[in-house]
C-alpha cells in the first residue's frame, strides 16, 4: 500500500516529547524507530487527516531543530508535495459532493 510518513535522524527529549504528543507510540517504540530508521509515524496516501497530521508532526518537529524526512510512496518528499495532495484530495471530494448535490437535484424534479 501507498504510505505518507516521517523519519528521524536522532532522538532528544524534546523530539520524543512532540512525537508523544502526536503519535500514540510509547517512549520505548519511539525510540526503537528512531535506532531503526523506520517511521516515526505512517498513514495511508488517500487519507487526508493522516496526511494533515503528518504535515503537522513534521512542523512542530522542525520548529524544535529535529532533523526529520517526509516519504511519499517510499521517496523523500517535502511539505510542499503533501499540501498539493491535501489540495487535491479537497477539490475532490467537493467535485464529488457537487455531482451528488446535482444528482439528488435531478431525482427531487423526477419525482
Amino acid at each position: 500500500m501507498d504510505t505518507i510518513g516521517i523519519k528521524v535522524k536522532s532522538q532528544t527529549a524534546a523530539c520524543i516529547k512532540v512525537l508523544r504528543k502526536h503519535t500514540e507510540l510509547a517512549v520505548s517504540q519511539i525510540k526503537a524507530r528512531i535506532e531503526n530508521g523506520d517511521f516515526v509515524y505512517e498513514c495511508d496516501y488517500v487519507d487526508t487527516d493522516g496526511i494533515q497530521k503528518a504535515i503537522s508532526l513534521y512542523n512542530a518537529l522542525c520548529e524544535i531543530g529535529v532533523e526529520a524526512q517526509l516519504f511519499e510512496q517510499g521517496d523523500a518528499s517535502d511539505v510542499v508535495l503533501l499540501e498539493n495532495l491535501l489540495n487535491s484530495h479537497k477539490e475532490i471530494a467537493e467535485e464529488i459532493q457537487k455531482e451528488i448535490d446535482a444528482e439528488l437535484g435531478e431525482s427531487e424534479w423526477n419525482s
